[in-house]
């Protein structure tokens, strides 16, 4: 993996850091089931940042193969979507801004 690629990924993994801390500051939504998946559903919301995240959530925690979903929208625009299970991640979509500096605790 080239050393660019690296680094893309090592920063999209730092961000995903951040969103789930944001995240787990609220009550799950709720579980839902798709395509015989179970997922734990969060949303956070904070003016033109839309947050939402589907975890895995298996019957048996021990067998997870399903993939976790994480989608940030920042005004009204995907700017990071990604899936992962079992610390192999997929990024769908990444757009570098501003709305990076929103994700920032505190």
């Amino acid at each position: 993996m080239s050393s660019t690629r690296q680094e893309r990924l090592q920063h999209v993994c730092g961000l995903h850091r951040s969103v789930l801390d944001l995240v787990r500051m609220e009550r799950p939504v709720g579980n839902i089931t798709i395509d015989g998946e179970r997922k734990r559903y969060y949303e956070f919301v904070a003016r033109d940042l839309y947050i939402t995240v589907m975890r895995a959530f298996p019957i048996d925690p021990a067998s997870i193969t399903e993939m976790s979903t994480l989608k940030v929208s920042f005004e009204g625009r995907t700017v990071l979507h990604i899936r992962w299970c079992k610390g192999v991640y997929d990024i769908v979509t990444f757009k570098p801004g501003k709305w990076e500096n929103k994700l920032i605790v505190g």
